[in-house]
């Protein structure tokens, strides 16, 4: 794999955290050597969903391939492909947007002002409640509680959270995703703040490098990350496509 990777970080993150996984027994990571071992295909299932990320020469029966895969899927495609991926992936298309993956180098500690503890397995049936409730589309699964994750609390009742979607000790880097807040919670900032949180966390367990990607539409997302210090490594389309 050691040719396929080269210096692209996120795609070097992605192999490393999926080695990360199967070695703590989570086998959730699906590979696809493509183009005559010129191309890669990397797929992750999180929960119900399967999301796959082609790079280098990825031929139209490796597209055909993800398009045919089975339950949701998400397609995270290269710009300038887009066409060809439309026409492979067909009726079973949902919606078509561009993906920003965002990247940075963590602080020692960043601040946080909001009350916020880690959350463990132990805290599995509220945090499995808080997503039913309020994202029941946001995928989740169990063992990501095993991993760095934030909670804020107001009442004894989880108002907003932030997680981690896979880790490399090796890169000492993380995968990060969606800073969520109870719809009664929102305009106070907790989305922000359980991001601080969560990096924070990060930093003190010893992780330097942080990824995440959302879709460009999603302005006020955009507008946390970079208000954290993230920035733009990486421009796709992301291909939702329906069970």
């Amino acid at each position: 794999m050691a040719d396929l990777l080269g210096p692209d970080q996120v795609l070097s993150f992605y192999w490393a955290s999926g080695e990360a996984d199967l070695k703590r027994g989570i086998d959730n990571r699906l590979v696809r050597r493509c183009g005559a071992g010129r191309g890669v295909i990397i797929g992750a299932s999180f929960g119900d969903l399967t999301v796959f990320s082609p790079y280098g020469m990825v031929v139209d029966a490796d597209v055909a391939a993800c398009a045919q895969f089975a339950g949701a899927v998400e397609i995270h495609a290269p710009l300038d492909d887009q066409q060809r991926y439309r026409d492979l992936i067909g009726q079973r298309l949902i919606q078509a947007r561009e993906m920003l993956v965002y990247g940075m180098e963590l602080p020692g500690v960043t601040g946080v002002s909001a009350d916020y503890r880690r959350l463990t397995p132990a805290d599995l049936d509220v945090v499995a409640a808080f997503y039913h409730a309020y994202y029941p589309e946001t995928a989740f699964d169990p063992y990501m509680l095993e991993m760095p994750f934030v909670g804020i609390f107001e009442n004894d009742a989880l108002v907003a959270s932030a997680g981690t979607l896979a880790l490399s000790e090796a890169l000492q880097a993380v995968l990060i995703w969606h800073f969520l807040t109870a719809p009664a919670a929102r305009g106070r900032g907790l989305a922000k703040e359980s991001g601080r949180a969560l990096l924070r966390t990060l930093g003190q367990a010893g992780y330097h490098s942080v990824y995440l990607a959302t879709t460009s539409e999603n302005a006020p997302a955009n507008s946390i990350y970079r208000q954290l210090g993230f920035s733009v490594l990486d421009r796709r389309i992301q291909f939702d496509l329906r069970p």
